[in-house]
């Protein structure tokens, strides 16, 4: 392909993306195929002789596009919002465009700096701590530097989080134990978590070798503090070392912030336990030795990075501060729209509790079989599409206020009523 060619099939991308959304609404959400669909369709092996674009593209949208799953379509209301938006998909296209590797300042002065910049952006905008911005002037009192920087998903921050607060505990204590073996301290520690915390919690327990103790909660999910403090000093006494405590912040731009996937800004206190865990020198690395170049390599587990900043960057500039949160506002307030209709509706129940900011989760009242026929009837039907899952040994079905507006909510609820009728009037013969 030639540069005369890429811009006469990149034009027909842009149309067929234009298309795409113009008629979302109108394309099933949920994917109609069984495993090993596309397996069977495309062949065993990659062509010998390369083959014309609209070929490819034809093949994409008999073959690939019946197994997309529809997270943009107005009526998906399952899991959590993924908004991405015009200008996030061209910030990603340039950074294609554009790219390299990024691991460091000297590679791609432009990819840290940018990153450097939409963080402090997003963390002024969420009225984080000064100690979280990197270029505040309070930045070096107590010897510690904050900042920002651009992970792939929460998981990974919650794993690079806890890798640098063993790495600090380890160091505190070998000053201590200095003839001690870092296995045998690391045995030592624990970390602290809710029983109904995110997988990715568990997923750093694996990775960091370390122990977890999950508290349990009340029926609405609070965790009991009292109890906490009585495992706390349970394991202290018993020999064990606390060491995984919350200094750092952490959302994903990719679920309600217009910005498609992956992107998920984090923010620390102190980046030199960041640093001390997780930098690894070699003769190919050409530090600065200035001390003010920032090499987010060292933040981070993997050595290479892509330039996720452009198009957060893209996105805080068209739609601006009062964009962004007008957008997150109006899903809030489609989901209290669906909340109210949810209330009116004795037959359904709030759990764990009332909604908070942009999520319902409701259940029927009386036995888990039936939400969860609900929720499988529903998927079944392909109008709109929800995710229940167990909580409290109880089944629920969770709703965010999509991408839509309050018709769609409205219209989930018409679904939503239907087949809680039809469900009940089964039940009852």
């Amino acid at each position: 392909m030639d540069n005369k060619q890429f811009r006469e099939y990149g034009k027909e991308l842009i149309d067929f993306i234009g298309d795409y959304f113009e008629n979302i609404e109108q394309s099933s959400i949920k994917p109609d195929v069984k495993p090993g669909f596309l397996l069977n369709k495309l062949p065993s092996s990659a062509p010998s002789q390369g083959e014309q674009f609209q070929e490819i593209l034809a093949d994409y949208q008999e073959h690939v596009m019946p197994g997309i799953l529809g997270w943009n379509n107005p009526n998906f209301h399952a899991y959590f919002p993924a908004s991405i938006s015009y200008p996030s998909i061209l910030g990603e296209l340039l950074a294609a465009a554009t790219g390299g590797v990024g691991f460091e300042w000297s590679v791609n002065p432009s990819y840290t700096e940018l990153e450097i910049v939409v963080t402090e952006w997003l963390g002024k905008l969420l009225n984080l701590p000064k100690q979280f911005i990197a270029t505040d002037p309070s930045q070096g009192q107590n010897g510690k530097w904050g900042g920002g920087v651009i992970q792939s998903t929460a998981s990974e921050s919650v794993v690079v989080a806890m890798l640098a607060a063993r790495k600090r505990a380890l160091d505190r204590l070998k000053e201590k134990s200095p003839d001690e073996c870092d296995s045998v301290l690391m045995g030592k520690l624990v970390a602290y978590s809710s029983v109904v915390s995110h997988s990715s919690i568990m997923k750093a327990k694996l990775v960091c070798a370390t122990k977890i103790h999950l508290i349990e909660t009340d029926d609405q999910g609070v965790i009991d503090v009292e109890l906490l403090i009585k495992t706390i000093k349970e394991d202290v006494q018993s020999g064990l070392i606390p060491f995984f405590f919350a200094d750092s912040f952490n959302l994903n731009a990719h679920k309600l912030m217009l910005t498609n996937f992956d992107c998920s800004p984090f923010w620390v206190k102190d980046r030199n336990a960041l640093m001390n865990a997780l930098s690894v020198e070699g003769s190919y690395f050409k530090d600065d030795d200035t001390g003010v170049v920032t090499d987010f390599r060292k933040w981070q587990i993997p050595l290479g990075r892509r330039f996720r900043a452009l198009k957060l960057w893209f996105v805080l500039r068209t739609y601006g501060m009062e964009g962004v949160q007008r957008h997150v506002r109006e899903h809030i307030e489609r989901t209290k729209l669906f909340e109210t209709l949810i209330a009116q509706d004795v037959r359904f129940e709030f759990w764990p509790r009332k909604p908070n900011l942009g999520l319902v989760c409701f259940r029927i009242k009386g036995a888990d079989e039936l939400t969860k026929s609900l929720s499988e009837n529903i998927n079944a039907g392909g109008q709109i599409a929800l995710s229940a899952m167990q909580f409290k040994k109880k089944i629920i079905i969770r709703f965010h206020g999509g991408l839509g507006n309050d018709s769609h909510v409205h219209n989930a609820w018409n679904v939503i009523k239907n087949e809680t009728d039809k469900l009940l009037k089964q039940n009852m013969n």
